[in-house]
């Protein structure tokens, strides 16, 4: 398929034009942040407009990146919609890039549109907007690495090695897929006279690694993420069987095994070796040996590990016919599957919660401490400046100190909701507010 370069762009361009105005015309269909963590990032980029630095450690990149964005449109909440969405699809673009340098231009096109369009991503953006902007730090990790060893150039193993910084700074799941990608490749692919374009991204992973252990800054404390999952899987439970989710897990398996056969025909060395990193990877993060908390996060990570083995299964020189129905197939898949992410997408509280969190706390006085035990509404209360607690060990003795909890539909003890302990107010305390969907309790030192 040979266009001319304008029109090659004005093409992809389209699609990322298009793939912006769903995800933001969702992201404004309701005032408040989507997802559980939504709150959180308000309150990390609140703080860095207020103090420059981020509140809770984490890896500080993405809030640094949204902060600014807040500067640019005056709002967090906008800030935040805008520049999550806008960051995460500019990784299109290194996708595209990347398979149509392996597999041509048919392939480029149908591995981004299936990539923007794909479920796993469209629930990153909802609930991970920090793991959704890594990609594409992630993605241009990879391109770089890949390009770097295909041309032996040095200053793109330099780069690629800035992206695999930016990436750690990022989010840590990210930054493992892409330095077990370039493991993976670098034991494919060693050779003695290739090795200085293999071993700079490598020694930098594993520097950033050390790094992160011994100043817990870098990466926000979650290198230690790495040895909790080593430990879940020896240690506590192995394999974890769940109906619903063992469908999403197979496609991604099948996508895997196909990747690897192909791989096997490919004859060029190096194209072969990231189409195996990229397939045995689909197939390791979708294998059920992890306690289900992890193979969730894993199983999202499918968002940019699909396209480019994808891209082998679409690429056919010598028949376009078969490209565009693997195309069409694929597409039918995803969209489906996709449109039921988006219409499942909200806020973790509705807008007449937040209304009434509101409300509570505009009548109260501007000395009172709140003790929030649920971390999910901790957030939300946490947003409109006031100090809260998950315990109540650290307050002030001057303050009043007032405990919110949620109003929902119980059975046995569990939130039928959430299936989660209901948690109740202390013995010393007095109900000063009962609304439709909070109660508040004054508790008495």
């Amino acid at each position: 398929m040979n266009l001319n370069r304008k029109y090659r762009y004005v093409i992809i361009l389209c699609i990322f034009i298009i793939s912006l105005i769903i995800y933001l015309y969702k992201k404004f269909s309701n005032p408040l942040l989507f997802g559980i963590d939504g709150p959180y990032y308000y309150i990390q980029v609140r703080s860095i407009l207020s103090t420059g630095y981020i509140k809770y450690p984490d890896p500080p990149l993405a809030f640094y990146i949204l902060a600014l964005f807040s500067l640019f449109t005056h709002d967090i909440i906008l800030g935040i919609k805008i520049g999550s969405v806008f960051i995460m699809l500019l990784s299109m673009f290194i996708v595209y890039f990347l398979v149509r340098n392996v597999y041509g231009e048919l392939a480029g096109y149908g591995a981004s549109l299936l990539y923007v369009f794909s479920p796993y991503l469209a629930r990153l953006s909802v609930d991970f907007l920090k793991n959704s902007m890594g990609l594409l730090f992630l993605i241009s990790t990879i391109f770089f690495y890949h390009k770097s060893i295909k041309n032996r150039n040095i200053n793109d193993a330099i780069i690629s090695s800035v992206f695999l910084i930016l990436t750690g700074l990022t989010h840590i799941l990210d930054f493992g897929t892409a330095f077990a990608i370039i493991l993976i490749f670098f034991i494919l692919s060693f050779n003695k006279e290739e090795l200085r374009y293999l071993l700079i991204p490598l020694l930098t992973g594993f520097l950033l690694i050390v790094l992160g252990f011994l100043y817990n800054p870098v990466m926000g404390g979650d290198t230690s993420r790495i040895l909790l999952l080593i430990n879940d899987i020896l240690y506590r439970r192995i394999g974890t069987f769940n109906i619903f989710y063992s469908i999403s897990i197979i496609f991604p398996v099948i996508l895997g095994i196909s990747g690897s056969i192909l791989a096997s025909k490919s004859k060029i060395k190096y194209d072969r070796n990231l189409l195996l990193a990229f397939s045995i990877l689909l197939i390791l993060f979708n294998i059920p040996i992890y306690p289900y908390s992890h193979l969730f996060r894993l199983n999202l990570m499918t968002a940019i590990l699909a396209p480019f083995v994808i891209g082998s299964l679409i690429s056919s020189p010598k028949d376009l016919l078969y490209s565009v129905v693997v195309i069409l197939i694929l597409s039918s898949i995803f969209m489906s599957q996709f449109n039921i992410q988006m219409m499942n997408a909200r806020p973790s509280i509705s807008l007449e919660e937040y209304n009434e969190i509101k409300y509570l706390i505009s009548i109260l006085p501007n000395n009172t401490s709140y003790i929030v035990p649920d971390v999910r509404l901790k957030y939300w209360v946490e947003t409109f400046g006031v100090e809260v607690f998950r315990k109540p060990y650290i307050i002030s003795q001057s303050s009043n100190v007032v405990f919110i909890i949620e109003i929902l539909p119980n059975i046995h003890g569990f939130s039928l909701k959430h299936n989660k302990p209901i948690f109740r107010p202390p013995p010393n305390s007095k109900l000063i507010f009962k609304g439709r969907f909070i109660e508040a309790y004054i508790i008495h030192k």
